[in-house]
């Protein structure tokens, strides 16, 4: 009798643990889907997406996972998103700014790519402008002030000047520097930096 009593006993803490999602032995108890099913999933939906070349269905995953807590998500929403060179580009302004560094690196490097692509300078300066709005990164903002140097002048002083009026120190300085290489003149102020336009204007327009 005392043996079927102890018999029941252990059984009844067998399932009672087990309800509590802990074994008897104190260790937890393997759920039927591993919490990394879900991450694991979404980055084989970027696979089959990127595969097919289907820009679409890439962008909602990556909108879906780009604030995932799984840096390798995050990175792999980078990589796939970038394959599609121009039209990509605002998709990985966010990943600019990444917490991660080596996300941050590797949306530098299709950022940059992407932007290459486009051929619209107009298009290009309205990224650049935003980009640098967003970036704290020094390196990832050297990357970015750099785009400025292929813009016409005119469009590359307007959006400088923008900047250097903004709240983003990293920006200011990297735009001052931006300024010296596209005119040749220290920074000091719009005001000269208008005059600077003006007496170069008929240049650029030739």
């Amino acid at each position: 009798m005392r043996n079927l009593l102890f018999a029941l006993l252990s059984l009844s803490l067998v399932v009672g643990c087990e309800k509590e999602g802990v074994a008897p032995s104190g260790t937890p108890v393997v759920p039927s889907e591993a919490p990394g099913s879900a991450d694991e999933r979404a980055i084989e939906r970027l696979e089959e997406a990127v595969e097919k070349e289907d820009f679409e269905a890439t962008l909602a995953i990556v909108t879906e996972f780009k604030e995932s807590t799984n840096v390798a998500v995050r990175l792999r929403c980078v990589e796939s998103i970038g394959w599609f060179g121009g039209k990509s580009a605002k998709v990985l302004e966010s990943f600019l700014a990444d917490p991660d560094k080596d996300i941050r690196s590797e949306a530098q490097d299709q950022w940059d790519s992407a932007v290459n692509d486009i051929e619209d300078d107009h298009e290009k300066g309205v990224l650049v402008e935003s980009a640098m709005t967003l970036v704290r990164d020094r390196d990832v903002m050297d990357t970015v002030a750099t785009q400025l140097n292929d813009l016409p002048p005119s469009l590359a002083i307007d959006i400088i000047v923008h900047v250097i009026g903004g709240s983003n120190g990293v920006a200011r300085v990297a735009a001052k520097k931006a300024y010296e290489f596209v005119t040749g003149d220290d920074w000091k102020g719009a005001t000269a930096a208008q005059k600077w336009l003006e007496e170069n204007q008929e240049e650029e327009d030739k």
